[in-house]
């Protein structure tokens, strides 16, 4: 379900709760922010089935979602493996983006064909699963917002493989780095696992210092470095992402 809302009270850091408050015309009222939640058929019908090899993200088709009223959007970027042999001919594979889930799977043991799993509900039905570096959100009408806050949680895939590896002095964060309005980039951290604890239930995280944002990028750093870089599964959940209109 997707909201007007008037802003009538800060938001606070780890709370899950939003100001809501009804519909007001009054051209006085100048500050008004919405609440992109994912729901509907429209958003629904971009769940992959299954969630890892599925028909919308591992296809040479474009996948690709914009909120109507927000006009937040994402793309997926794919790549074609047939690159890598003949027995992969006519296959394509998700590089990086932003895909909607509703999967919810608190498995102990994860494996990467349940990428777009998260371990508990937050009591919606849908969110978005990013994964790898590069996966951006942007305004597709070119204009700057601001993001206020939103929703993340370790997806479960990303979980299990933490708390294998996790210890002292182990961390595992999400970097968000905006493009302002006027070109310049501004950078945050989302900092999802440090030492033994773990982002297991969903958070808010605010961004709204980030101020009037065109697109954000996300990038992924942790502790857990190998041979070709970050070992750690590349992959967050985000929901009800609050914009100022």
């Amino acid at each position: 379900m997707k909201k007007y809302l008037l802003m009538a009270a800060a938001l606070f850091m780890g709370s899950a709760m939003f100001t809501s408050c009804s519909d007001d015309d009054d051209d006085d009222v100048k500050e008004k922010i919405y609440t992109v939640t994912f729901e509907g058929d429209y958003f629904t019908k971009l769940i992959d089935n299954p969630q890892y090899g599925g028909a919308l993200i591992y296809s040479g088709a474009e996948y690709k979602w914009t909120d109507e009223t927000t006009k937040l959007s994402s793309s997926c970027t794919k790549e074609d493996w047939s690159q890598w042999g003949e027995q992969y001919a006519g296959q394509w594979g998700w590089k990086n983006g932003i895909a909607i889930s509703n999967y919810i799977d608190n498995a102990e043991t994860a494996t990467f064909d349940k990428q777009l799993a998260v371990p508990e509900s937050n009591g919606s039905s849908n969110f978005a699963v990013v994964w790898d570096d590069g996966s951006e959100l942007a305004f597709a009408d070119g204009k700057a917002h601001v993001i206020k806050t939103m929703d993340v949680c370790l997806t479960t895939y990303t979980l299990r493989n933490i708390q294998k590896n996790w210890g002292e002095n182990y961390f595992f964060q999400v970097v968000v780095t905006a493009t302002l309005a006027d070109g310049t980039e501004k950078r945050m951290y989302i900092e999802l696992a440090k030492d033994k604890t773990a982002c297991k239930q969903w958070m808010t995280a605010h961004l709204d210092n980030l101020g009037a944002v065109k697109s954000i990028k996300f990038t992924f750093d942790g502790s857990d470095k190998g041979e070709w870089g970050l070992a750690t599964p590349k992959y967050f959940a985000f929901d009800n992402v609050v914009i100022e209109l």
